[in-house]
């Protein structure tokens, strides 16, 4: 393929490598105000030698791994020139937003 013609399929792939990544360095933002709390789990009396807390709190703290492993990961694809691959690992830290949002919409809606 002629470099002129992978040029608007490069800049479109840039821009939202860009966008994408902006927003899942946004969405840390929320997050460390969950990872602040997450600690919570552990302060009722019942919880002594639960599993679950822990499970949780791994979850919730190593999210940033996510964003960073993806962007990481995308931009590597970007540079031997797989747009499509580079697109689609830049949009895979948004996906967990996605349940959260529907949840949140569910939520805040009248009964």
């Amino acid at each position: 393929m002629p470099a002129h013609a992978a040029a608007p399929r490069s800049r479109r792939t840039l821009a939202w490598l860009a966008a994408s990544q902006l927003l899942a360095l946004a969405s840390l933002l929320p997050w460390l105000g969950v990872a602040g709390t997450s600690i919570v789990g552990f302060e009722a009396p019942e919880t002594g030698g639960a599993v679950a807390p822990w499970v949780f709190l791994g979850v919730v703290w190593s999210y940033p791994l996510l964003p960073l492993g993806c962007a990481v990961a995308a931009w590597l694809a970007y540079g031997r020139r797989r747009y499509g691959r580079a697109a689609v690992l830049s949009a895979v830290p948004l996906l967990p937003a996605l349940p959260l949002l529907a949840y949140l919409f569910w939520v805040s809606s009248p009964a």
